[in-house]
């Protein structure tokens, strides 16, 4: 396993890795439910942000099989931001990869990383119904704030604050 930060170039197989994600939403996710992933051009675009930060996690054949991301709360499109915080805003890992502790040690590493440039809280949002990811933010330190109805998401939502 091989861990570097993304470029634009990654774009496509991030929204891979989104999308393989969103299926698992199903269990959950109200009968009908299509998951709206972003245009490639939009994950490139996020990805040239200044203020993003995104690293992957590939494998020996250089396929990405896990990523996470935050960028600035002002920069989200989501309500209810302040100087200093972090939006981690994806975390996804292929199903084969849960359990191999890739999702500590990438969360570990964007705390840090985001503590380093000097903000001084994170938040992120997951799907109400997502029990297993819920168990993992809350084993690594987060705090549920609120839960609410995401209407881009079209679903109920679960929002996790951390101190840095």
């Amino acid at each position: 396993m091989n861990l570097r930060l993304a470029t634009p170039d990654d774009a496509a197989a991030l929204r891979e890795l989104m999308a393989e994600g969103f299926e698992g939403y199903r269990d959950f996710a109200p009968e009908g439910w299509e998951p709206a992933l972003p245009p490639l051009d939009a994950m490139r675009d996020r990805l040239e942000l200044t203020s993003h930060w995104c690293a992957v996690v590939t494998d020996e054949t250089g396929e990405v099989v896990a990523h996470v991301a935050f960028l600035d709360a002002a920069d989200s499109g989501h309500p209810d931001n302040e100087p200093g915080l972090a939006h981690l805003w994806q975390m996804f890992a292929r199903p084969a990869y849960w359990g191999t502790g890739i999702a500590p040690q990438l969360m570990a590493f964007a705390v840090e990383t985001a503590r380093d440039l000097g903000y001084t809280a994170m938040r992120l949002f997951t799907p109400a119904g997502a029990t297993r990811p819920r168990r993992f933010y809350e084993r690594e330190g987060w705090t549920l704030v609120r839960e609410f109805w995401e209407e881009r998401l079209g679903l109920d939502v679960a929002e996790y604050r951390r101190e840095l």
